[in-house]
């Protein structure tokens, strides 16, 4: 994804980012802006291209798939 197109994604994505990932940490501020923060860069590195159809759900299950997987990862640090 280029700036342009971050750019245009980011503020129709944010806020709905920020609600999942205080759901995913039961709370836990800190460890939902770290998810939130992961789930952003991933926005920024998605390849529009690969996308044929449902975007915006594809997009969607691309962020917070990674966001599960940073939380376990974070479990498992513990």
């Amino acid at each position: 994804m280029n700036a342009q197109e971050f750019e245009a994604y980011f503020p129709q994505w944010k806020d709905r980012i920020v609600r999942m990932a205080r759901k995913m940490t039961h709370g836990d501020l800190d460890l939902a802006d770290d998810l939130a923060q992961e789930a952003f860069w991933k926005l920024a590195e998605f390849d529009l291209a690969c996308v044929t159809e449902n975007e915006a759900g594809c997009i969607w299950r691309a962020m917070r798939d990674h966001m599960v997987n940073v939380l376990k990862q974070e479990l498992r640090a513990q």
